[in-house]
C-alpha cells in the first residue's frame, strides 16, 4: 500500500536531521548534510524492503487560482496531500514525517488499508506530551469505535496529577490525533474539489491552512464514518528544541529492546 508523508521536501527530513546533528555535527547551524543523510538513510532502508520512494513538492503555486499578495507558506497539510495526486493509485495513509508514531499503528493501519475505507490512528493522550511544554492535540470523541469529532486544543501541559490546558484538566487517557490517517483513493477527488472553495472562503489569505482535520470533519457532518484504531504506543518528535535529548534516548531505548534488530535503522545513531 502507499504511504503518503504530508511535509515539503524541504522539511521532510528536519526529524532525522535534528536527531543526526546531536551526533554527528552539534556545532553547526547547517543542516544541509545531516538533512541528505536523512533522505539517504530512507531510500536505502525501503529499498532493501522492496519499498518504492516517490517525492511530490508542495509549492505555494499549485493551486487553482493568483497566489494571494503577501502569501509566503504553502497550504496546509490538505494541499500537501493534494500534491501526490499523480502518484497515489488506491488506499493512502497520511502521516506528519517529523513525527515517531511507533510500530503498532503501522501494523493496524496496514490491516485497515486491505479493506479500506476512512480511519483515524488515535494515540493516548499521556504517550504524546512533551516534558518540555505545552503542545496542540486533538481530543477525539469516539462512540463504538467511530470518530464523531475532533477538539482542537492547544497548550496541553503535563502536570503532577496529569494533564491541563488554560487550566482546564485534560483526562491523560483522552484519545487524541496525531494527524496519521488512512483514507480512500476517491478521498483525493474531495481534496480537488474542495480546495477551491476553501480558496474562496478564506478570512487571512496570508495564514489560512486547508487541514486534514478540518477536511474531515466536514465528511463527518455529512455522515461519513470514521474508524478509530487505537495504538498503544509512545509517539515522540521534535516540539522544542530542548526535545532532542529525550528523542534520542527513546530511540536508544528502543533499539536496547530489540524493537528495531540488527542497528541495520537506528543503530549508528545510538551510543552506548
Amino acid at each position: 500500500r502507499s504511504f503518503a508523508i504530508v511535509r515539503t521536501l524541504t522539511n521532510l527530513f528536519t526529524f532525522f536531521s535534528d536527531v543526526m546533528l546531536a551526533y554527528y555535527a552539534p556545532d553547526r547551524s547547517d543542516a544541509g548534510i545531516a538533512a541528505w543523510l536523512g533522505k539517504s538513510r530512507m531510500e536505502n532502508t525501503c529499498g532493501k524492503l522492496g519499498v518504492e520512494v516517490c517525492y511530490a513538492f508542495q509549492e505555494l503555486t499549485d493551486i487553482p487560482a493568483q497566489v494571494p499578495e503577501g502569501r509566503e507558506k504553502p497550504w496546509g497539510t490538505g494541499q500537501a496531500v493534494l500534491a501526490c495526486r499523480d502518484l497515489l493509485h488506491e488506499p493512502f495513509a497520511v502521516i506528519n514525517a517529523d513525527d515517531y508514531y511507533g510500530t503498532e499503528g503501522f501494523k493496524k493501519a496496514a490491516g485497515f488499508l486491505e479493506t479500506g475505507g476512512y480511519a483515524l490512528v488515535g494515540y493516548i493522550l499521556k504517550n504524546t506530551l512533551s516534558e518540555n511544554g505545552g503542545v496542540t492535540r486533538g481530543i477525539c470523541s469516539v462512540d463504538g469505535g467511530k470518530l464523531i469529532g475532533i477538539d482542537e486544543t492547544k497548550n496541553i501541559v503535563k502536570t503532577a496529577s496529569g494533564a491541563e490546558s488554560e487550566g482546564r484538566a485534560i483526562p491523560v487517557s483522552s484519545l487524541v490525533s496525531m494527524n496519521f490517517w488512512c483514507l480512500p483513493e476517491s478521498f483525493m477527488e474531495i481534496l480537488r474539489t474542495g480546495f477551491p472553495e476553501f480558496l474562496a472562503n478564506m478570512k487571512d489569505p496570508k495564514k489560512d491552512e486547508y487541514l486534514l482535520p478540518i477536511i474531515v470533519d466536514g465528511l463527518l457532518k455529512k455522515g461519513q464514518e470514521v474508524s478509530v484504531l487505537m495504538a498503544d504506543d509512545r509517539w515522540f518528535g521534535m516540539t522544542y528544541k530542548d526535545d532532542v535529548e529525550s528523542v534520542r534516548e527513546s530511540f536508544k531505548r528502543l533499539y536496547d529492546k530489540g524493537v528495531y534488530n540488527g542497528g541495520d535503522l537506528y543503530g549508528d545513531l545510538v551510543r552506548a
